[in-house]
């Protein structure tokens, strides 16, 4: 028995209802995947991170990681920080307990492999665009050097450049070079005084 004017309730509000909640459900989890991906996200639960973060947004040209963040295609940490669930969730409790190395260790990346083969990077662009460099013995405009040149075999892009710190002119060892503005040289023995 029915009261008053109302009609039946059938099955439709209740999946109009169902519809809304999906949406906003959907709304809510394409915010947080986007929010998350942001690099200062990185900073609010990882406190070793914010320094990370300071050079993602500070703009200094003499780091990597500021040529990437501004790209025409900008990167964030998570294109080339791979963050799956177990290890997430691992490091949070070790953030949670106060479980974790200070400075953090360094990533294992810079690999030929991760830069080049990954699709990011080309070899023949790269040694095209570094061609012109200069010998600090040399007249200006006298090119005689190349540091990607392979002539001493193929190395590791780590190997020099630090996406979060200087870059160090690993060439400099045994050649007199100019060293670009914000790198640092090593010495003879290959240790680097400073990053």
């Amino acid at each position: 028995m029915q009261k008053g004017n109302q009609p039946p309730r059938g099955k439709g509000p209740k999946l109009a209802r169902a519809g809304v909640v999906l949406i906003v459900l959907i709304a809510v989890a394409a915010g947080g995947a986007t929010v998350y991906r942001m690099p200062s996200t990185c900073g609010v639960c990882h406190t070793p991170m914010a320094e990370y973060v300071e050079g993602y947004h500070g703009g200094d040209a003499s780091l990597m990681i500021t040529g990437h963040a501004r790209a025409e295609d900008a990167l964030v940490c998570l294109d080339c920080h791979e963050s799956e669930l177990r290890g997430d969730t691992v490091r949070g409790v070790r953030w949670v307990t106060g479980d974790y190395e200070f400075p953090l260790p360094k990533a294992p990346m810079g690999t030929r492999a991760f830069c080049l083969e990954s699709g990011c990077h080309d070899e023949r662009e790269i040694l095209e665009a570094t061609e012109p460099l200069e010998s600090a013995n040399l007249p200006a405009g006298k090119a005689d050097y190349n540091p990607h040149d392979p002539r001493h075999g193929r190395q590791e892009c780590s190997r020099c450049h630090t996406m979060h710190g200087k870059s160090v002119l690993m060439c400099s060892q045994c050649h007199d070079l100019a060293v670009p503005e914000g790198w640092v040289t090593p010495d003879v023995t290959g240790l680097v005084a400073s990053r």
